[in-house]
């Protein structure tokens, strides 16, 4: 007996690829860095194949380790006071000679 609407799982890289928009590039370093094989896609002969439910839920799961350029942590954060503001030994006695 056939299952109803059985899910395929595992899709050939380049169909996946098309489907969800990713480019070969991040693909590649995806692979070398965050995937498994075995778990997330499988290599058979000279094809490869997606685990397309596993590597869904990696995406939605993944946190990035890297800021993006644009992100500052100093948001809620003071600025440094200005060099004219910091008040130096040394420029309060020229300050007070000035006074003189």
């Amino acid at each position: 007996m056939i299952e109803k609407a059985k899910i395929v799982q595992w899709i050939l890289r380049d169909e996946y690829l098309k489907r969800s928009g990713i480019s070969a590039g991040v693909w590649n370093g995806w692979t070398h860095r965050h995937l498994k094989r075995g778990v997330h896609f499988q290599i058979i002969g000279h094809q490869t194949l997606v685990h397309v439910r596993n590597l869904e839920e990696w995406i939605r799961t993944y946190k990035s380790t890297t800021k993006p350029k644009y992100f500052k942590e100093e948001i809620n954060e003071k600025k440094p006071p200005k060099y004219d503001q910091v008040c130096t030994p040394a420029r309060i006695r020229i300050s007070e000679q000035e006074k003189l």
